[in-house]
């Protein structure tokens, strides 16, 4: 935890010291803002998809315990402080306060979790705003999702590897709503498990176009 401004200003001298680039000297910037002190290779994998712009999606595949939520959240804060707040985030149901106190907690961002009776409650999503919400949610409600998100986050991405066998279901939802996404960033230690159809996949729902490029 970064508990004094000295500290802070330490370790933004230090990104900027490593790693000179004026996307880093942004991110060190906006490290006075977390109570946490990343880790080098959480900041080379953040760094890596923000640095990706002509790619629809990124995966980061570290194993458990490496800290994918960390990653995930430098880059959503960065993309907060440009102002590309319209951001959601779909994780398994058990998750999602989860995710919504560690934004909190760790990034100072401000998110809220959406149901069934949220929905109802709303007539229109806010463009400002970061949304959590479940895989189960996200199926029911993906032609209203579809709207159009400066970044989209897939907590346990793995569970959408069957799209290349499977057009409908959760996967082919997710999928939908990625296609009106500028970023999709999804997170999973096991991208495939038995075969290299899995990655296939798992690549397919945010970039169905991706393997016809190769």
């Amino acid at each position: 935890m970064i508990t004094s401004d000295y500290q802070a200003k330490y370790i933004a001298h230090e990104l900027e010291r490593v790693y000179a680039n004026d996307d880093v000297a942004k991110l060190s910037g906006l490290m006075f803002d977390v109570q946490i002190i990343p880790t080098p290779h959480q900041i080379d994998a953040a760094l890596f998809a923000l640095n990706s712009p002509t790619t629809r999606g990124i995966i980061l595949a570290d194993e458990v315990g490496l800290g994918k939520t960390i990653e995930a959240g430098i880059v959503i804060m960065q993309y907060y402080a440009e102002r590309k707040r319209k951001i959601l985030i779909i994780a398994p149901s058990s998750l999602r306060q989860q995710w919504a106190q560690e934004l909190q907690e760790k990034f100072n961002l401000p998110a809220t979790v959406v149901d069934a009776k949220w929905m109802k409650s709303r007539k229109t999503i806010e463009k400002d705003c970061i949304y959590i919400c479940s895989y189960e949610f996200a199926n029911r409600h993906s032609t209203r999702l579809s709207n159009g998100w400066n970044l989209l986050v897939l907590d346990e991405a793995h569970k959408l590897r069957n799209f290349y066998n499977n057009q409908k279901g959760i996967a082919s939802a997710v999928s939908d709503i990625a296609k009106g996404s500028e970023k999709s960033l999804l997170l999973t230690a096991t991208p495939l498990q038995n075969r290299l159809e899995e990655l296939y996949g798992l690549v397919s729902v945010v970039d169905p176009k991706y393997f016809y490029k190769l």
